[in-house]
């Protein structure tokens, strides 16, 4: 079975091999695409605020577009920049939360995304700011996605900021706003094309402005007075942001390339609570209420939940000559849907595997309201997760165990739940939902090598190892995926022991150092090993020889328990679950490949067959998150 992820690098090689398409009429502008860091919907002079005075970024909005209906891919940061890189949704990555050190993930390598997409059309492509999308690894960089070079920025502070290039870690005295920019200007001036024929260029400057902390303002003439408050400290950070840009758009003009580029201007989610308490004496808490965030305003509730003012931020787009100036447009994008519409600008066809968003090209050019099929879901992990599905107008919003619909065409602040009126609607999206996680988070692997006696062949459109002799292994590829990083996890498969005693121990399937599911006799045991070298068992059965079992197991991390559920299956349609709670943390991270049919050290070799094993990036029988176990509805063998 092929890895999505050579699907997708086989499909970016034949597009860009490719003779442009009629698609490519809008050419090759540069592009310069800003992102805040918590901006909400109503923090916008020309989204409506009243709390902040935005004159530069309202001038872009007065020659371009501006979107009522952009949606953020997730309500914190990590999940939206991995969509808007690579045009999937964050959940088929496995990045459903914020990516905090010791956490070893990020956007695997190999996935197309738009500076690699750009770079193989003949742009000049550079990162600067916040990255947020791994830093352990070398291949979780902006320099292993496509930019030619990066300045990183790592947070939490404004003042005398951390950045990183090149493997290099370096402070430099400022304010982290100003730097960036400063560094986005030195990287406009060294690639700008000054001569027909030079490459264009993509500069992505992902602002930390207005995220916390409140109380590292930028310098300014007079000091600012002791009883600032909250509100008025966003402010301060949002307004220096948006006189950055303004440096950043009179480049662009001194350069003569304003005619030529299209800015993006958006945010990664929804604004946080804001109180007029002083920055002094307060600090934002979890808890404070959240039925109307002013930063959102209209929209209830903010950053990390999924309401509308945690997902639903502004988006401007300026391209002058081929976007019309002072207009707004009702269309649902989400933030997934920059590659492909960039990638139908510059005449490369997005076919990539397992897509989610789509191009809005045409609402660019042509001002049309774009009609969107299918379902829209957010997700955001949590001690419960928390999700959201959009189905045209209509709006399922779990939350803290709770259902609530609202109906977004009526009630768009939403503030009429409906979930009593409909719970029939209740339970149709619910199941859309069940149906999309399982699709999303399924992650399709590569067996690189067979050693000893197994055979693989296709039975039912699945994989089914035949275990005899001596027994065997099957090998499988790199998928950072795997690696159970603080993220959620299944496996199942079905297995099949041949007719007679069942002694000794057999590995079905390992994950050394982090996991080992085996056969004990007429036993399944489950090994799960945790950060700090502590290993849990769970046991399960029996199972009896002869006949097919389904077994299977699932890692549901507890972000703010900081645990983990371990559940163990055999039969799950007949027999309840054995589970154990890792109390001391994660399970164990590895980068040790995924073995089936015998352990690392090829000993205790299983015998028999073993059929569909199946591997997702989610816990897909969590009771918090649905009712039910979805594992009991796979594939039989025959």
């Amino acid at each position: 079975m092929k890895s999505v992820f050579l699907g997708l690098i086989l499909g970016l090689l034949a597009a860009l091999s490719a003779t442009p398409s009629a698609g490519q009429g809008a050419g090759r502008p540069n592009v310069v695409f800003i992102l805040f860091d918590d901006l909400g919907y109503g923090s916008l002079g020309v989204y409506g605020s009243e709390l902040v005075a935005t004159p530069n970024v309202d001038a872009v909005a007065r020659q371009g577009m501006r979107f009522t209906q952009y949606y953020a891919n997730a309500p914190v940061c990590s999940p939206t920049r991995a969509g808007l890189l690579t045009g999937l949704h964050p959940s088929h990555l496995g990045i459903r939360q914020a990516v905090r050190l010791p956490d070893d993930k990020g956007v695997p390598r190999g996935v197309v995304t738009v500076p690699a997409l750009l770079k193989g059309r003949g742009y000049a492509t550079g990162h600067v700011g916040k990255w947020h999308l791994g830093r352990l690894r070398p291949e979780f960089s902006p320099e292993s996605h496509g930019f030619d070079e990066a300045i990183v920025f790592h947070p939490p502070s404004y003042a005398d900021p951390l950045f990183s290039s090149e493997g290099r870690f370096f402070r430099v005295k400022g304010h982290a706003t100003e730097l960036m920019v400063d560094y986005a200007l030195d990287f406009l001036r060294r690639r700008a094309p000054s001569a027909p024929g030079d490459p264009p260029f993509f500069l992505n400057l992902w602002l930390f402005a207005p995220h916390l902390p409140l109380n590292e303002l930028p310098p300014r003439g007079a000091p600012y007075p002791d009883d600032l408050t909250e509100r008025e400290a966003y402010a301060v950070l949002v307004e220096d942001a948006d006189a950055h840009i303004r440096r950043i758009l009179d480049e662009l003009e001194r350069l003569g390339l304003a005619d030529d580029t299209m800015v993006v201007i958006t945010s990664d989610n929804g604004g946080y609570p804001l109180s007029r308490n002083p920055v002094k004496a307060a600090r934002i808490v979890p808890g404070r209420k959240l039925s109307r965030i002013v930063s959102n305003a209209p929209f209830a509730n903010g950053k990390p939940n999924v309401f509308e003012g945690g997902i639903r931020v502004p988006l401007i787009v300026r391209w002058p000559g081929r976007v019309a100036a002072d207009t707004v447009n009702d269309s649902v994008v989400v933030g997934s849907d920059f590659l492909p519409t960039v990638a139908e600008i510059v005449g490369v066809p997005a076919d990539f595997p397992d897509l989610y968003g789509e191009s809005f090209l045409e609402v660019l050019l042509n001002g049309v309201d774009k009609e969107r099929d299918g379902v829209l879901v957010w997700e955001n992990k949590r001690a419960a997760s928390t999700f959201a599905v959009r189905r045209g107008d209509w709006k399922l919003v779990r939350f803290q165990a709770r259902d609530q619909l609202f109906d977004l065409g009526a009630d768009a602040v939403e503030s009429q739940d409906l979930a009593a009126d409909r719970p029939d609607l209740v339970a149709e999206l619910t199941q859309e939902y069940v149906r999309w996680r399982s699709d999303v988070s399924r992650i399709l692997p590569t067996y690189v090598a067979l050693e000893g006696e197994v055979s693989l062949a296709g039975d039912q459109g699945a994989d089914l190892f035949t275990f005899s002799g001596a027994g065997g292994r099957a090998v499988l590829g790199r998928d950072a995926r795997l690696d159970v990083n603080v993220d959620d996890f299944t496996f199942s498969a079905w297995v099949r022991i041949p007719a007679g005693p069942l002694a000794g121990k057999r590995v079905i399937a390992e994950k050394a150092g982090s996991w080992r599911l085996r056969l004990a006799g007429d036993r399944v045991v489950l090994d799960v090993t945790d950060r700090e070298g502590w290993v849990y068992k769970l046991g399960h059965g029996p199972v009896a020889a002869g006949g097919w079992h389904q077994v299977a197991f699932t890692l549901f991390h507890s972000v703010r328990a900081e645990g983990t559920w371990v559940r163990l299956y055999v039969d799950p349609d007949e027999l309840r679950p054995a589970e154990v709670y890792v109390t001391s943390g994660e399970v164990n991270p590895s980068e040790r490949p995924v073995l089936i049919g015998a352990g690392a050290d090829f000993g205790s070799r299983f015998l028999g067959s073993i059929f569909d094993p199946r591997f997702y990036n989610a816990s897909l029988c969590e009771p918090t998150v649905v009712e039910g176990c979805p594992l009991g509805e796979l594939p039989r063998p025959e």
